[in-house]
Formats: structure tokens, sequence, C-alpha cells
């Protein structure tokens, strides 16, 4: 039922007790009207004959009858007042939160937002596409034919030179620091060419492609909670710092490692981390994948791309998941 369906129920009820109160005031008007007419009956000359019994009867019906009568139209009439003020105030409410209902528009989006959010899930999906194209494509691919043996002649004119390789399989090119940091930090938009050619050199690389996965893994768990990583700018970490991390070194020298300060973001993750187990071991093995290529990749790495690493969305997930986890305690 609605406000103004209740509010014209109430009216109505209203008028009902109006009318009661208009009953009272016809009541009590009888009652003197009775009272009037007792009086006349006992001064009137000549009714004394009609013997004391009668005499005795009629009074105390003349004058209470009439009282009773008074009694309860002044009674009828104070409820029906008190209702009506009551009413009265429950219309004012009534209007009030049906104006305020009526005139206070909705809240629309932020326009940023919306927009932020439709490239974060572009930039996911084109993502996900090309972790699928990518993992179909070495599906596909057949294994090398088993080269036929060689004929004793070839076999013996081969062992007076070297073997020049040149039927062996080629592998992909080693996968560089610059092209791994790009890979970890994954497109910035679906546009960001450059990123998506990253992570496939990246996908290419059996050890890349596990942290890679396994990061995106993650940050799509995260997103779930509404946990985005460039919402998070993590503090300033010395790259020596990381560089005793990757050397192994434990503890509390090191928790600066943990530079996601976020409260929300940490509780949003410690719950699911505490009721999910598919989000723990997700993040149990994401952190170790890391740790793993952090240390293969500091020896060879300076300072600034230990600078660069440390703010792509993956180190940033790092820090995340490693502080819910303990690792840095």
């Amino acid at each position: 039922m609605s406000n103004r369906d209740l509010l014209d129920r109430l009216r109505g009820v209203w008028r009902r007790r109006a009318g009661a109160d208009l009953a009272g005031t016809v009541a009590g008007g009888l009652a003197v009207l009775w009272a009037v007419a007792a009086a006349m009956l006992l001064v009137w000359p000549g009714n004394r004959g009609l013997g004391d019994t009668i005499f005795y009867v009629t009074v105390p019906i003349a004058v209470l009858l009439p009282l009773a009568l008074a009694w309860v139209g002044i009674t009828v009439g104070r409820a029906a007042r008190h209702s009506a003020a009551a009413l009265a105030r429950l219309t004012r409410t009534l209007d009030a939160i049906e104006r305020r209902a009526g005139v206070a528009p909705a809240q629309p989006d932020t326009p940023d937002l919306s927009a932020r959010l439709d490239r974060i899930a572009d930039t996911q999906r084109k993502i996900e596409a090309t972790l699928a194209r990518l993992a179909a494509t070495r599906a596909d691919r057949p294994a090398p034919a088993a080269s036929a043996p060689a004929a004793p002649q070839r076999a013996a004119a081969d062992t007076a030179q070297p073997a020049l390789g040149i039927d062996a399989p080629q592998e992909a090119p080693a996968l560089g620091i610059d092209d791994l940091i790009a890979a970890l930090q994954f497109p910035v938009d679906p546009q960001d060419r450059a990123g998506f050619r990253a992570l496939r050199r990246a996908l290419q690389d059996r050890s890349a492609a596990q942290v890679v996965t396994s990061a995106q893994d993650v940050l799509t768990l995260l997103s779930q909670d509404g946990i985005y990583m460039d919402d998070l700018p993590p503090d300033a970490v010395d790259p020596a710092l990381w560089r005793r991390f990757a050397r192994g070194e434990r503890g509390p020298a090191i928790a600066g490692i943990g530079a996601i300060r976020e409260e929300a973001a940490l509780d949003k993750a410690r719950r699911r981390m505490r009721g999910d187990t598919i989000f723990r071991d997700t993040c149990h093995h994401f952190l170790r994948l890391f740790d793993r290529t952090l240390a293969g990749m500091e020896p060879q790495a300076d300072d600034a791309q230990i600078a660069r690493l440390a703010n792509t969305r993956t180190a940033r997930a790092f820090m995340l998941l490693g502080r819910v986890a303990g690792t840095f305690d």
C-alpha cells in the first residue's frame, strides 16, 4: 500500500470520527432537553397524585440519564478531536516524505569512474583473449618429427665435420628484463600495443608465463571485491631493500616491502583469504612465483628496473597479498 492510499484511508477514518463528534454534540443537546422535560414533569401541578413510587422512580432517571448521555457525548467528541489532531500531524509527515521522495534526484554514477571501470574491463577481456589465443596456438603446434636414421655413408661422412645444427628446432629468444617488467604491468588500455607485445613475448617464456598468468588470476579475483591496483599507489621503497628480499632476507628489517597501506583493501583481502579456499591457494601460488621471478631477475636488473618493477600492478598485488599473508613479518 502506498503512502497516498494509507492517507486516504486515514482521512475516511477521520470523517467517521468527525461524525462521531457530531453525534456526541447531538447527544448532549438531547440530554439537556431531557433534563428540561423532567423538570417540567416534576413541577407541573397535579402530578403528585401519581404516587410516591412513580415519583421516586422518575427522579433518578430524569437526573442520571441526561448526565450519562452528556458524558458519552463529551468522551466521543474528545476522542474525535485527538484523532483529528493526530491525523493532521500524520498528514503533514507523509506529505513531507512524499515531497522529499519526489524531489530528491537519484545520484548518477560518476562519469570518470564509469569510464575508468569500462577501460579496465575492456583491457582485462583483451588480455584474457590474448592468453587464450596463445594457449591455443601452443596446443595446435605439431611436435617436431623424429629425424630418420642417417645412411651409413652419410654418417661416416658427417664424422669428418662438426654438426651445424641446421635441423635443430629454433627456440624463442630470451626474454629481456624490460619486457618482463612491461608484461607484469599488463597493458594500460586496449590501445597499448607495446604492452600487448611485451605480454606476448612473456607468454612465450615458460617461467615468465607462469607468473604472468598467476598474476592475472589474482588481479581478476581481487577485482571481484572492488580492489584495483591502479587505486593502490605504494610507498617508495629503496631498491636495495628489494634486493635484500630477493636474496632471501626476511623479518622486520624488510617489512617496508609491504608498501600498500590502504586499510579498506587490506581488510577485504584478509576476509577473502580467510573465507575462500580457492582465493587463498591462488594467492599463495602467486606469492611463490613472484618471489622466484624476483630472485631470478635481481642479479641482472639495475636499480631503475627494480624501481619500475615495484610499481607494476603485479608487484602491488604482491605487496598487498604479502602483507595479508604475513610474508613480510
